[in-house]
C-alpha cells in the first residue's frame, strides 16, 4: 500500500473513532446534564443505534452499485457535520431525537466503506488490517481522556463543541482517501441473499446481536456509573482508555492469533471473557483492582471480536458484496443489538439503582452469544 493511502486511511479511522470516543462515554453525560431521565437517555441512545439498521445498508448499496465509496464517505461526513448542529439548541426530547437520528444516519455511512477500502488497499496483506485499525483506537483514547477533563472544567455542554471539531477532522480525512477500483465480479451480486441467509451467517449475526445487547449498560451509563460510585468523569475516561490500550495491544497480535486459532475459537473465547467482564462490573464495582482488570478485558469484548468478525465477513462475501456484507454486519449487529441493548439498559438502570441487574443481564447475553458461536461448524468459520 502506498504511504499516502496508508496515512489517509489511518486518519479516517482516527477521526471516526475519536467521535465514537466522545459519544460512547459522554453522550449520556450530556443528556443527563440537560435533565433527561435514564429511560429517556436509553431511548435516545436506542434511536441513534437504530439508524444503523438502515443507513449502512442504504449507503453500501449505493457504493457497491456505483463503485464510488470515497464519495459516499465524503458526503456522509459533510451532512453529518451539518446535522450535528441541530443538537446545539435545547428545545425538547423530540427535537433532540430528530437531530441525533439525522446525524447518525449519515455518520454511520462512513465506516463500512472505510473497512472495504482498507482491506482492498491491503490486498494480500490483510493480516496488517489490525495495525491500521489500531489508529482508530488511538483516536478513541485521545478523545476519551481529553474530553473527560474538558467536561469536568466546562460542563456537559462542551460535548457538542468537541463533537463539531471532530466532525471537521473526519471530513478532512475523507478528502485525502484515494478511490480504488474493485475486481470484476459479475456473479457476486446475485448470491448476496443466499450467503446472508445461510445458517452459519444467521447464527453469527444472532451472536453479534447478543454481544452488542450485552454492551448496553457499558456504552450507555458507564461514566454515570463511575460518578455514582464517587469517581470523576476524568477518572472514568482513564478507565475507558485503559480498555482501549488493551484493545490496541490485542490488535497488534490479532493477525497472528487468527492465523493460528481461527475465527471460531477466538470469537467464543472473547465472548466468554466479555461475560466475565460484565459480571465483575455488576458484582464488584467498588474494587479498584476489579475495575482495572475488567477494563483490560475490553481487548476481548471489542478488539478481538471485531478483528475476527471483520475477517469472517470479508471471507464470506465476494468482492462486489463486500460493502453490503460489512454494512449488514454493522447494521444488524450494532444497529439492532446496540438499539436493544441501549433500550434494555435504559429500562433496567433506574437512575443507577438497577446497575447490578443491568450487568447481570449483559453477562447472560454474552454467554448466549458464546454458545451460538460454539454451535457453528468450524469449517464455516475458518
Amino acid at each position: 500500500m502506498e504511504r499516502r493511502q496508508y496515512l489517509s486511511l489511518g486518519a479516517g479511522y482516527f477521526s471516526f473513532f475519536a467521535i465514537l470516543g466522545l459519544m460512547v462515554p459522554y453522550l449520556s453525560v450530556f443528556l443527563d446534564g440537560r435533565g433527561y431521565s435514564s429511560l429517556q437517555i436509553g431511548e435516545l441512545l436506542a434511536i441513534v443505534m437504530a439508524t444503523r439498521i438502515i443507513s449502512p445498508n442504504l449507503w453500501a448499496a449505493v457504493a457497491d452499485h456505483t463503485g464510488k465509496r470515497v464519495q459516499v464517505m465524503r458526503g456522509g461526513a459533510l451532512v453529518a457535520f451539518l446535522c450535528f448542529f441541530a443538537a446545539y439548541p435545547d428545545i425538547n426530547w423530540w427535537f433532540m431525537a430528530l437531530a441525533m437520528a439525522s446525524f447518525s444516519f449519515f455518520w454511520t455511512a462512513i465506516l463500512p466503506q472505510l473497512e472495504v477500502l482498507t482491506l482492498r488497499s491491503l490486498g494480500e496483506e490483510r493480516h496488517r488490517y489490525s495495525r491500521l485499525r489500531a489508529w482508530g483506537s488511538v483516536g478513541f483514547i485521545v478523545v476519551v481522556i481529553c474530553a473527560g477533563y474538558v467536561v469536568e472544567q466546562l460542563g456537559s455542554e462542551a460535548v457538542v463543541y468537541i463533537g463539531s471539531v471532530l466532525l471537521i477532522l473526519l471530513l478532512l480525512s475523507t478528502l485525502l482517501v484515494r478511490e480504488l477500483p474493485g475486481k470484476n465480479d459479475k456473479q457476486g451480486s446475485t448470491h448476496f441473499a443466499a450467503n446472508w441467509l445461510s445458517r452459519p451467517m444467521l447464527m453469527f449475526m444472532a451472536a453479534t446481536i447478543l454481544l452488542q445487547i450485552s454492551h448496553g449498560p457499558y456504552y450507555g451509563f458507564f461514566v454515570l456509573y463511575m460518578e455514582g460510585l464517587g469517581h470523576s468523569a476524568a477518572f472514568a475516561g482513564w478507565l475507558i482508555s485503559l480498555g482501549v490500550v488493551a484493545e490496541i495491544a490485542l490488535f497488534m497480535v490479532s493477525g497472528q492469533l487468527l492465523k493460528r486459532w481461527g475465527v471460531k475459537w477466538l470469537l467464543s473465547i472473547a465472548m466468554a471473557l466479555t461475560a466475565l467482564r460484565w459480571l465483575l462490573l455488576g458484582l464488584l464495582p467498588e474494587s479498584l483492582a476489579v475495575l482495572l482488570f475488567s477494563q483490560t478485558l475490553h481487548a476481548a469484548s471489542f478488539g478481538l471480536t471485531h478483528a475476527a468478525s471483520i475477517q469472517f465477513i470479508h471471507g464470506y462475501f465476494s468482492e462486489r458484496q463486500q460493502g453490503r456484507g460489512q454494512a449488514m454486519y454493522n447494521s444488524v449487529g450494532f444497529g439492532i443489538g446496540g438499539a436493544l441493548g441501549a433500550w434494555i439498559a435504559g429500562v433496567t438502570w433506574q437512575q443507577g439503582a438497577g446497575a447490578m441487574t443491568s450487568y447481570l443481564i449483559a453477562a447472560l447475553a454474552a454467554t448466549a452469544a458464546c454458545m451460538l458461536v460454539l454451535a457453528i461448524p468450524r469449517q464455516k468459520m475458518a
